[in-house]
């Protein structure tokens, strides 16, 4: 079903017109993010920011994390755009996303909250695309040999399978770290009243 499906997108250029649009503009955006957490572009916050609010929630040594997160968005992104190894680059975004999707689960579903929408919407995205293909209007149609569609039935459980172990190990990572609780600040004395002396 999955290999009838992908052969009949590659043949209806409208389909793969639309893939086109589609893998070049989440590919994009994902080059974008990757580019604000490495070098600071595009009013990002740079590594060693980025590398500090990744320690806050978790993933640590942040600086490596941060490294890591961004070269497989790099690849991923790179590779969706020109439509290459797509089942492998949608697999690997989806998972980099869910990963991403954990850390900001604490404040609701809602970007305006700092919530996870966008790196859900951009995970959803991937998703569809190692199911889908890349649409005839990419590499994958005319390299070969390319993967076989039905790939994806496996190449994506397993990739949702690695973002768990890693939010996991990111869980694991929080529990261990003792919670840094304010200290108490102690009461101020109490000021001792001063009765007036009756003077007889």
């Amino acid at each position: 079903m999955t290999t009838r499906l992908a052969q009949a997108l590659q043949d209806d250029p409208t389909a793969s017109a639309g893939l086109l649009v589609l893998r070049a503009s989440i590919g994009l955006l994902i080059l974008g993010h990757a580019a604000q957490k490495t070098w600071g572009a595009l009013g990002g916050e740079g590594l060693t920011a980025t590398a500090a609010i990744f320690e806050r929630v978790g993933y640590r040594p942040g600086r490596p994390m941060v490294v890591v997160a961004s070269i497989l968005e790099l690849l991923a992104g790179a590779l969706l755009i020109v439509g290459l190894l797509t089942t492998l680059a949608g697999a690997l975004l989806t998972a980099v996303m869910a990963v991403a999707c954990s850390a900001h689960w604490p404040r609701g579903l809602w970007a305006a909250h700092g919530g996870f929408e966008l790196p859900l919407l951009f995970g959803v995205v991937a998703a569809a695309l190692t199911l889908t293909g890349p649409g005839g209007w990419s590499l994958d149609a005319v390299v070969e040999p390319s993967l076989p569609p039905a790939t994806a039935l496996v190449v994506l459980p397993l990739a949702l399978a690695a973002a768990i172990g890693a939010i996991a190990l990111r869980s694991a990572g929080q529990a261990k770290t003792p919670s840094r609780s304010p200290r108490a600040t102690p009461a101020p004395p109490l000021e001792k009243k001063h009765r007036p002396r009756h003077r007889p």
